[in-house]
C-alpha cells in the first residue's frame, strides 16, 4: 500500500502583503508594524490566519514571543523612555467579533493604559497563550492588531524603537 503524511501549514498574511507559510517549526514573517508612531494616533494591521495544509487543525494559539526590546534608533538623538511600556495594543478576532487583549470579551477592543505591549508579554506568554477559535481556519480568520503610543508621552520617547514578536501555533491537539 501507499500512504502519505498530512500536513498543517499555517498561512499568516498581513493585509496587502504576500502570505508567510509556516511549514517548519519556527518561521519569521513580516512585521505587523514598521512605521514611526505619532503619540495618540492608532495604527492597525490585519493578519489573516489560515490552515493551508491537508489536515484539519484542532488547536490555534497565540502568545507574545517574549519581552519587548526597547532601544535607541540613534543614541545621539534618542530619549531614554521605555517605548514598550508606553505603547498600547489590542488583539481582535474579526470573524468572531471577539476582543482577546487587553480584556477578553465580545465586541470591540479598546486601546488604553490597561493593555501595553509589556502587559501582553507579562500576561500572555508561551505558558499562558490565547486559545483561539478554529471553526473558520480553513477559509481564514482575520485578526486586527491595533497599537497606539500613549498621547501623554514626552520627549524621552523620541527616537526610541520597540521590537516585539507574536507567535502563532496550530496543532492537532
Amino acid at each position: 500500500g501507499t500512504f502519505t503524511a498530512g500536513a498543517l501549514i499555517l498561512s499568516n498574511q498581513v493585509s496587502n502583503r504576500n502570505p508567510c507559510l509556516s511549514s517548519a517549526a519556527i518561521v519569521s514573517c513580516d512585521a505587523l508594524f514598521d512605521q514611526e508612531l505619532t503619540p495618540g494616533t492608532p495604527y492597525k494591521a490585519v493578519v489573516t490566519i489560515k490552515n493551508e495544509g491537508t489536515l484539519p487543525a484542532e488547536v490555534l494559539q497565540l502568545w507574545s514571543g517574549g519581552p519587548c526590546a526597547n532601544s535607541a534608533t540613534n543614541p545621539t538623538f534618542s530619549g531614554r523612555g521605555n517605548l514598550c511600556a508606553a505603547t498600547w495594543i489590542t488583539i481582535h478576532d474579526d470573524a468572531h467579533d471577539v476582543c482577546y487583549f487587553p480584556l477578553r470579551g465580545p465586541g470591540a477592543c479598546h486601546l488604553g493604559t490597561a493593555g501595553t505591549i509589556v502587559d501582553l508579554a507579562n500576561r500572555n506568554g508561551p505558558n499562558n497563550p490565547f486559545n483561539l477559535a478554529i471553526d473558520q481556519l480553513a477559509i481564514g480568520i482575520p485578526y486586527t492588531f491595533s497599537i497606539e503610543l500613549d498621547p501623554a508621552v514626552g520627549n524621552e520617547y523620541q527616537g526610541r524603537k520597540a521590537n516585539f514578536s507574536i507567535t502563532w501555533k496550530v496543532s492537532q491537539g
